[in-house]
């Protein structure tokens, strides 16, 4: 008996551990440093908004609250720093999405409707003017001199869709994933103050360079935690769903979002971030409660993810953690929106055997 019973705990323990290995105990994220203080004016951030780690390890960080683009060495020395409100020669009013072309690093500034193309040591070398308006979105650079972007209304595509492409010279060409791809989405009254609200969020987008694959999740919650893999003429090729084990509200928002805020605590699931790194895509998630008029994130969570779409790892990170970028050995930067002092933190995603 006591034999048995010795067995059976023992057989219990290994399928734990079986059960542990499968569902995210393989990969972890480890901070490595956060660069950003109060007390000198070359590390001081007002809103960071892009950051990115260059081939050779330099850190750029871009800076809408201040206007700024700002070099740093790896171990975290301020090295330049460029820019300032305006709409001139090396002026700024929003800095997003930094990618790097060739040798060279672009950002999005979005009000001033155009894209900067800057070498490495932040001179800037071209503008690339873009349709208005495309606003609280992304664009990244692909193959053949294009841009993949994705919109935040339908005026500039007449209806077409809320992703496209944009040329070497601005002209905005094909453009797919219509605002009704799954469904009807007219409006009634009730929904008035949800719409208001989802109308300012973005739609995700990133890009797969070996599969030629476009990467895109909403980032609100009307089709919670889903992302989706498109080919180059729209036509979805998989879609994942996160939402499986959560007891969250939506999408049945409508019940809950009338014009009115809600009166009781409702949470609901958001994607962050979406990132490709070695055949996996990391989706940064964070579960958000809304109580009146009061929304604050309450978990943040990374999921690794194969491209087969098994879940390979589910990784808790601090609440408010955003990311803006992967290197190819896993180095990430991004922000913590919850810090008292604006820092650029960066993590490193590692595997457990490596």
């Amino acid at each position: 008996m006591k034999n048995s019973v010795v067995f059976a705990i023992v057989l219990l323990i290994s399928c734990f551990q079986l059960f542990s290995s499968e569902s995210g105990q393989t990969y972890s994220i480890d901070p490595i440093r956060t660069i950003g203080d109060d007390i000198s004016d070359d590390y001081f951030f007002v809103r960071i908004t892009s950051g990115i780690i260059s081939s050779n390890r330099d850190i750029f960080v871009g800076d809408t609250g201040g206007k700024f683009i700002a070099k740093y060495s790896w171990d975290g020395k301020f090295i330049k720093r460029i820019g300032q409100a305006g709409q001139g020669p090396g002026d700024f009013l929003t800095i997003f999405n930094f990618n790097f072309v060739k040798s060279n690093l672009t950002t999005y500034d979005v009000f001033n409707r155009r894209i900067v193309v800057l070498n490495r040591d932040l001179d800037i070398l071209d503008y690339i003017k873009i349709p208005s308006p495309v606003l609280s979105g992304n664009i990244i650079p692909i193959r053949g001199n294009r841009f993949l972007c994705s919109f935040h209304g339908l005026r500039a595509t007449n209806g077409r869709g809320r992703i496209g492409f944009i040329d070497a010279e601005g002209k905005l060409g094909h453009c797919f994933f219509r605002r009704d791809q799954f469904g009807n989405t007219s409006m009634t009254r009730d929904d008035l103050k949800w719409a208001l609200n989802v109308m300012v969020n973005k739609l995700l987008t990133g890009y797969d360079e070996q599969s030629d694959t476009i990467l895109a999740g909403y980032e609100y919650p009307a089709i919670p935690a889903n992302f989706f893999l498109l080919n180059s003429k729209g036509k979805i090729k998989k879609i994942f769903c996160l939402k499986k084990d959560q007891n969250l509200i939506f999408p049945e928002y409508r019940r809950h979002f009338p014009i009115k805020a809600p009166s009781t605590p409702i949470k609901y699931l958001i994607v962050r971030s979406i990132l490709n790194h070695k055949n996996n895509f990391l989706v940064l998630t964070s579960i958000r409660e809304t109580f009146k008029d009061v929304s604050r994130d309450i978990s943040s969570t990374c999921h690794v993810i194969s491209s087969e779409g098994l879940e390979k790892a589910r990784i808790e990170m601090e609440t408010g953690s955003r990311f803006f970028n992967i290197t190819d050995d896993g180095y990430i930067i991004g922000k913590n929106e919850q810090d008292e002092i604006p820092k650029v933190h960066i993590w490193r995603l590692i595997q457990k055997g490596e």
